[in-house]
């Protein structure tokens, strides 16, 4: 009873589509009858194991096909009972049984595409200092794209979907600008006494050149010996040495100072791409 109550309480909206209530409607969408297909929700089948792999466009119709026709049928069994609070044990079971498989499926679509958030957020020229505050409402306007998408318009939900982040950052941003004007906070050197700053500077450095081993060990943005030797020089990666300098560096290889600013300006740019990896195309 507790799960027809939480599925009856959660929302029954779905977007339309005329094959909904076509014959045999029930087999060309799911594959199965809705019994065989719950039976197979419990299994964990009927979506795949969540995961962030990309989906295909066949994949994806597939899913929001699935996803929306199992919303319309809990609607249809919802209208059937004439007092929610007493249903039969056959109503019951048919609106809980929904639940499970409407949920993995919005589960893998939504895990599929999370990487939008992280880059759209990364691209954002939002002013909201707050990265994890960001990352939630793209999360949140993430999942609001996948009920409102309507798989029959033959659009990619990456591109709708890469819009309503982009709406929903631009609408935070405009939040918290008027928030920082209602609630004004100027620097006052009473309260600054603190060595936080200098810590956080201190540890996010300490990442950074943790980050600049592990790419350099690995060969992960494959730099030649030379681009390899001017990093490792230039930001002391090696235990128990200095930064050096860039003529220092050029005397080591034999060039000089212009060059090696050259091949580490070059050098940084492939470590660059290949930590922030390609943009997301809309």
């Amino acid at each position: 009873m507790t799960l027809y109550l939480e599925a009856v309480g959660e929302t029954c909206g779905y977007i339309a589509n005329a094959d909904f209530e076509a014959p045999e409607a029930e087999q060309h969408i799911l594959g199965l009858g809705l019994d065989e297909f719950a039976e197979a929700a419990a299994a964990g089948s009927v979506a795949g194991p969540a995961s962030s792999d990309p989906l295909t466009g066949g994949q994806e119709r597939d899913l929001f096909r699935k996803l929306n026709y199992l919303r319309f049928l809990k609607a249809e069994f919802v209208k059937e009972i004439a007092d929610p609070m007493r249903p039969t044990f056959g109503q019951v079971r048919r609106i809980a049984g929904l639940r499970r498989p409407i949920r993995q499926i919005r589960d893998r679509i939504t895990e599929a595409n999370t990487p939008l958030v992280l880059s759209m957020a990364a691209k954002s020229r939002n002013r909201n200092p707050d990265f994890a505050e960001m990352i939630s409402e793209g999360n949140m306007a993430l999942l609001r794209a996948v009920d409102k998408f309507d798989f029959s318009r033959g659009f990619k939900f990456s591109t709708y979907a890469c819009r309503a982040i982009i709406k929903s950052f631009a609408r935070s941003g405009v939040q918290a600008e008027r928030h920082r004007r209602h609630f004004p906070v100027g620097y006052e050197p009473e309260l600054a006494k603190g060595d936080w700053v200098d810590t956080r500077r201190g540890l996010q450095e300490a990442d950074a050149l943790s980050d600049l081993r592990e790419v350099l060990a690995g060969d992960l943005s494959e730099l030649n010996d030379v681009e390899r030797t001017v990093i490792r020089e230039r930001f002391a990666l090696a235990a128990g040495t200095e930064p050096k300098t860039l003529a220092e560096v050029g005397e080591i290889l034999g060039l000089t100072k212009e060059r090696v600013r050259q091949i580490q300006n070059r050098s940084l740019a492939k470590i660059r791409q290949m930590v922030e990896g390609p943009g997301v195309a809309a």
